[in-house]
């Protein structure tokens, strides 16, 4: 029952990852399916580690999250924040996993073994 259960929150959070454009100077070209896939593919390693206790999506992992990619952040695209429902209202840790066109967002927050 416990594995069938982390399957469908991991499931589900896959479902949940949110894909957002970013352009600093107001043209980009979009992102190829290969650089979504593999920030995705990230997000859900990430985030199946903080289910399972183990993860590292923490202000004290910052430098490592960004060698691989990841930036934590204080501020998020409303969409973003309004899609973590009433999960996560106590200390949300969000992170953007960066791609060349494209950005992953998952969030968590500290002890809480869920992740978007």
């Amino acid at each position: 029952m416990k594995l069938v259960s982390l399957l469908a929150i991991v499931a589900a959070t896959t479902l949940c990852m949110t894909s957002h454009a970013s352009a600093s100077d107001g043209v980009s070209a979009p992102p190829t399916k290969r650089s979504i896939y593999e920030s995705i593919e990230l997000g859900f390693k990430l985030c199946s580690k903080q289910i399972i206790g183990q993860g590292h999506l923490a202000p004290e992992h910052a430098a490592m999250l960004k060698d691989m990619g990841v930036s934590l952040l204080e501020e998020v695209p409303a969409d973003v924040a309004q899609n973590t429902g009433p999960l996560f209202l106590k200390d949300p840790i969000y992170a953007q996993i960066n791609t060349d066109a494209a950005g992953v967002f998952i969030v968590t927050s500290r002890g809480h073994i869920a992740c978007r």
